[in-house]
């Protein structure tokens, strides 16, 4: 069982962001707001209501935002972080010069992680401008800016879907623990010492 769980640890970085259909929302949390005011009434609410209306999303990091991970995204919402780090804003200004659609809900970027008032550089700050500010924090606000990016999505299904084949199952149920050795699912088996 050692060897499996290390070659899914391996994989972890292909793996990593993988989903069946990637959600054309991003979530930016920035993690000195997260940290020093914790998690936002506002975060919680803007899920909860995404939840409800089935709106598909990934949250997005700081460290994500820095590795350009955000390029990713159709539309990016920054929902009251109000601490964010230079770097990271330098990289949501990227985020937009590229054509990306940021959303900024709430206060962004206003002051330090001491609580002093934050000047962005001109260049940063000129493209921040281009960002659409919504007026006020409100989840239908955002869902209703959101537009296509909150819309569900939906898979559609074909009548020849191939199922897989189980091959040599497991005994009917038993007594547990048993030995399972000679048992495979998918074509594969674990083999115990």
């Amino acid at each position: 069982i050692q060897e499996v769980f290390t070659e899914f640890r391996s994989l972890e970085p292909v793996l990593e962001d993988m989903h069946a259909v990637r959600p054309a929302l991003g979530v930016f949390l920035s993690h000195p707001t997260w940290a020093l005011k914790g998690f936002s009434p506002a975060w919680t609410a803007f899920h909860v209501a995404a939840v409800e209306h089935q709106v598909p999303k990934l949250y997005v990091y700081d460290e994500q935002v820095k590795a350009g991970d955000a390029e990713a995204f159709d539309v990016l919402l920054s929902l009251g972080n109000s601490i964010v780090d230079p770097e990271v804003a330098a990289a949501l200004a990227g985020y937009v010069d590229r054509g990306g659609k940021l959303l900024i809900a709430g206060e962004f970027a206003a002051t330090d992680a001491n609580g002093r008032p934050v000047e962005l550089p001109e260049d940063v700050a000129a493209s921040l401008s281009r960002a659409t500010r919504l007026p006020d924090t409100s989840p239908d606000t955002i869902l209703e800016a959101l537009g296509d990016a909150a819309r569900p999505v939906r898979l559609s299904s074909d009548a020849t879907v191939m199922r897989p084949l189980m091959v040599d199952t497991a005994p009917q149920a038993t007594d547990w623990p048993q030995d399972m050795t000679e048992s495979s699912s998918l074509g594969q088996s674990l083999r115990l010492p």
